[in-house]
């Protein structure tokens, strides 16, 4: 879940990444892990927040825009495996780094 907090921080027990910015709502979004077969994938759930979850684009290589919104979450899980940007309500945008995902087995 990721959700407000006092200030910005994963806790590990709650499996919780808490953001210190007033338009994330307490119970924002979910990330959900999957696996099947050697593939892994993330997908985003909006837990019906105040200001949305939306997906953002990145610009041209050679452009010095900001990132452009391409769609807003809602209704059903939205997969992140192309996504690079992740904005939560107004202000509080992410940059996302799959490459440190991992899974603790064999296969």
């Amino acid at each position: 879940t990721i959700g407000y907090g006092k200030e910005t921080k994963f806790d590990a027990s709650a499996l919780r990444l808490t953001i210190a910015c007033s338009t994330v709502s307490m119970n924002h979004c979910k990330l959900h892990f999957t696996k099947t077969k050697k593939s892994a994938t993330v997908d985003i759930e909006d837990s019906e927040s105040l200001n949305g979850t939306f997906i953002l684009g990145r610009p041209a290589p050679r452009s010095n825009r900001r990132p452009m919104l391409e769609m807003e979450v809602r209704g059903q899980p939205h997969t992140l495996e192309s996504v690079e940007y992740i904005r939560l309500g107004s202000a509080c945008v992410i940059a996302l780094d799959s490459t440190n995902i991992y899974w603790d087995d064999e296969d």
